[in-house]
């Protein structure tokens, strides 16, 4: 993938929440066991005695796909049933802000991030992706190959089991769920005292719920403005680069930002793909 195309997956839901595979706990004590063995060396190089930690995995027959009654349920039905809601959400104490909108095949996802002078879009839609700057009042398009994932991220979730967890002093029910045909990620719906959804967790990573509904305007939402311009990608990649090199200019007040620049572009480029 191109550049632009490369850093905007990165605004999808799927990103966030499925890139990190760490080890995940049934709440089912039946579940088999996977054993990791570690070795430490002292100072002088000689090897220490050999540790075992057993970590207990998930049996996907233990798995429940019945979520009545779970403090989650509005939610997680919502998520893994429905073929049309928006979610906005938050990290980084809100440095980073992302709104996602399905509806059917089509994914419509925004990003506000406090360290850019623009906001980007992604739009899959029949086939295409097209990445979108209000800014600028301008766009580019390319063949949609990589969005599958985020319209089944939530599709065919077993629940693991339930709890209390503690976030910022603060406790928060929880339900956990995860794939039947692939237990090595769970995800986490935090559950706040009012019965709303305040969270999702996966591998310690919060991810902080700011709106999830169905009702909005598809046509409003998966149509770009017809006075927005199309560019080729390297023209608005230009463009866009441009912008965050007199950004960091104006921060640093030296002439450094073109470097800056085009290093941070670099890296989310290496990180994207």
């Amino acid at each position: 993938m191109r550049k632009i195309i490369a850093a905007l997956m990165a605004l999808t839901m799927a990103a966030a929440i499925t890139s990190c595979g760490a080890d995940k706990k049934a709440d089912s004590s039946s579940a088999p066991e996977e054993t990791t063995t570690a070795e430490t060396t002292t100072e002088a190089g000689s090897e220490e005695e050999t540790t075992a930690v057993t970590t207990p995995a998930i049996n996907p027959e233990d798995l429940t796909f019945d979520f009545t009654g779970l403090a989650s349920e509005k939610y997680i039905n919502i998520l893994s049933t429905s073929d049309k809601y928006h979610l906005k959400y938050n990290m980084q104490d809100g440095q980073l802000i992302s709104e996602t909108y399905i509806d059917g095949e089509n994914i419509f996802a925004k990003q506000i991030t406090e360290s850019l002078p623009f906001t980007i879009s992604m739009l899959s839609k029949d086939g295409n992706l097209s990445m979108i700057c209000d800014e600028y009042k301008a766009y580019c398009t390319s063949t949609n190959d990589a969005v599958t994932e985020t319209l089944t991220q939530f599709k065919n979730l077993g629940l693991v089991g339930s709890g209390e967890t503690e976030v910022d002093g603060v406790k928060y029910k929880y339900d956990e769920f995860t794939k039947k045909d692939d237990t090595s990620d769970t995800i986490k719906l935090l559950i706040d005292d009012k019965g709303e959804l305040f969270a999702f967790e996966n591998n310690s990573i919060i991810i902080y719920i700011d709106e999830i509904s169905e009702e909005f305007d598809s046509d409003k939402i998966f149509n770009i403005p017809s006075d927005y311009k199309e560019m080729s990608e390297d023209e608005l990649y230009a463009q866009l680069t441009a912008a965050m090199q007199e950004a960091y200019s104006q921060e640093t007040g030296s002439e450094t930002g073109d470097s800056a620049a085009d290093d941070s572009a670099d890296q989310t480029t290496t990180s994207a793909n």
